[in-house]
């Protein structure tokens, strides 16, 4: 009997203990969701040098920068679509290539200053976007292919236009390429959770903490300790707005 009762009082402490832990859970998220709501909008500018100009596309407009003599051939910036991103990852080579090339960096659809229209942002999205945008913008004003100077993911996408429209693309410089269809895929439950805009908001204000981007920095740029006092909480700031 006394056995008995002892395991009904650890089974209770258990499930209070299970308890505790999912109301801190909850109180956690519900704090980082409403603090992601407060402190959206940020002021954001683009520290890319070259000219500000406007890319009226499919009734959004795309932000991006220009730079370099006219008669220069030209190349097109594509950044590496992720958290934060945006053309702000062209920052150091812009003006260097400016010097050689007739220079184009688009912040993508959906990231930077570029509108961020409730869609589905799909593959097809951003290869469209990269044609319509070398056609209408690029070989538009200059009348010949552009080269694709592409980062992460946005790899996959000059490969797929330089395939299907040689005419557009003169060269490919591919910067840590990343398979569009790999063998590593987020489990199939998540994906349709993340698309009601109740748990795609909890988990991009979870993801977009500056507790977790001062992560991904790390992750993505190790610096010395010199450079990391210098410019980790600027660049922290700017990935944050």
């Amino acid at each position: 009997m006394f056995n008995f009762v002892h395991r009904l009082r650890s089974i209770r402490k258990l499930f209070s203990f299970i308890g505790f832990l999912l109301f801190g859970a909850v109180a956690f998220v519900t704090t980082v969701t409403l603090k992601h709501l407060v402190d959206t909008p940020q002021p954001l500018e683009s520290a890319l040098p070259g000219e500000a100009r406007l890319y009226r596309w499919r009734s959004q407009h795309i932000f991006y920068k220009e730079m370099g003599a006219p008669e220069l051939p030209p190349m097109v910036l594509l950044h590496n679509p992720g958290l934060g991103a945006s053309a702000h990852e062209m920052r150091h080579i812009m003006a260097k290539l400016a010097a050689r090339y007739h220079v184009y960096a688009p912040d993508l659809p959906g990231f930077g200053l570029s509108d961020r229209p409730h869609s589905d942002y799909t593959v097809a999205t951003y290869t469209t976007f990269c044609h319509d945008f070398l056609t209408e913008v690029v070989t538009g004003e200059m009348q010949r292919p552009a080269i694709l100077l592409a980062s992460g993911l946005s790899c996959a996408y000059a490969v797929d236009i330089a395939l299907r429209f040689p005419a557009l693309c003169e060269r490919l410089i591919l910067i840590s390429p990343v398979s569009l269809f790999g063998t590593i895929q987020a489990p199939r439950v998540l994906l349709p959770l993340l698309r009601v805009s109740t748990f795609g908001l909890v988990a991009y204000a979870v993801c977009s903490t500056r507790a977790a981007l001062r992560l991904l920095l790390a992750q993505r740029t190790p610096q010395t300790q010199e450079k990391q006092a210098q410019q980790a909480k600027a660049e922290l700031d700017y990935l944050y707005a």
